[in-house]
């Protein structure tokens, strides 16, 4: 998909280096990224991909969803509303909403994105990207934006993904133009004060294609943190010899069971595995951690300091969090599954 995506661009005028294999994902990731690729190349054919004119419609709650269910068969959306099994669930639990862009003839049949109520709640918003995010034509309009607007509150809190997905839209305009790109739209792409967030059940696939298609990514965070790119590690070896500022992606550490010696980067973009520690005796750990930072096998907090940022935590193992300050925010979630007693515990005032 990558070697397709460098070709359309090549064609277009844009250069730019040969993508690296990608790595290697589920077939179910793969697959739903397929399709979507197959949908693009449709609707690009049909002179539809550029086309944002178009109308919402609104399928009442408990209404027949025999109207909903045709307008969506064989558009290949990937949506289970196009089963009219599942429509018919769903419409009875909330009005459901889809916007129909103009074909070819001018006529507003093709579904671009969806929205599920339960009531007055806002359950899903989909597009028909991969992993059923918006398509990047759509994200770079304010259609779903304008929309959301008729919610209110619910409305609000969609907000900030329409808001990262025209940001995210742009930059990639931007890559594929091979202009350069601020230290402030790299910190964004790069998530590093956080994470990009979308509306389908994946990641946004642009954000790491991306980010191969510039092909520096030493040198993108070298410049973020103001750092020389010898700070910057890509392996768990390069995260290990010391002066680390920042670590790109995961850093599995499981297999240690004594953090003596142990220096870890002041930065880790992805999850620090360090489960096989029981002890927090010697350990000194990173100030940010922008995945699931597991310490499942501690069994004392005693001595244990937590990064001041961290997307999820597991403490699985904890028999008492006497004297442990958590976090005041955590991005995901939060496992205390082995407290025998509540004694000490301050929990964070938020939970992503």
């Amino acid at each position: 998909l990558a070697q397709v995506e460098w070709s359309r661009a090549r064609r277009e005028g844009v250069e730019g280096p040969a993508p690296a294999p990608p790595p290697l994902e589920t077939f179910a990731y793969m697959y739903s990224r397929e399709v979507a690729r197959l949908r693009e190349i449709a609707l690009e054919q049909r002179g539809q991909n550029s086309a944002t004119t178009g109308v919402w419609v609104r399928y009442p709650k408990g209404s027949d969803p025999a109207p909903l269910v045709n307008s969506l068969c064989g558009r290949n959306t990937g949506w289970c509303t196009a089963e009219a099994p599942t429509a018919a669930g769903q419409l009875a639990n909330g009005d459901f909403h889809v916007y129909y862009s103009d074909d070819a003839q001018g006529n507003p049949t093709v579904p671009r994105i969806a929205i599920r109520m339960e009531d007055v709640a806002i359950r899903e918003v989909r597009g028909i990207g991969p992993g059923q995010n918006l398509d990047a034509v759509m994200a770079g309009t304010d259609v779903l934006a304008r929309k959301m607007g008729e919610f209110g509150t619910e409305g609000i809190a969609y907000q900030r993904r329409t808001l990262h997905m025209a940001r995210l839209t742009t930059i990639e305009h931007r890559v594929l133009a091979g202009e350069e790109l601020s230290r402030e739209d790299l910190r964004f792409l790069y998530e590093i004060d956080e994470r990009i967030e979308g509306f389908g059940y994946q990641a946004d696939p642009r954000v790491a294609e991306l980010i191969q298609r510039r092909g520096r990514i030493r040198q993108d965070l070298a410049l973020i943190f103001g750092v020389d790119p010898t700070q910057i590690s890509l392996t768990a070896e390069e995260a290990l010899r010391g002066n680390i500022a920042y670590h790109f992606g995961a850093l599995d550490l499981g297999g240690l069971t004594s953090a003596g010696g142990l220096t870890l980067p002041q930065h880790v973009g992805g999850m620090l595995n360090l489960g096989g520690l029981t002890s927090a005796g010697g350990l000194t750990l990173p100030q940010h951690v922008g995945g699931v930072l597991d310490l499942g096998g501690l069994i004392s907090a005693q001595g244990l300091t937590l990064p001041r940022h961290v997307d999820g935590l597991d403490l699985g193992g904890l028999i008492s969090a006497h004297g442990l300050p958590l976090p005041q925010s955590l991005g995901g979630w939060l496992a205390l599954g082995g407290l025998t007693s509540a004694e000490g515990l301050t929990l964070p005032q938020h939970l992503g």
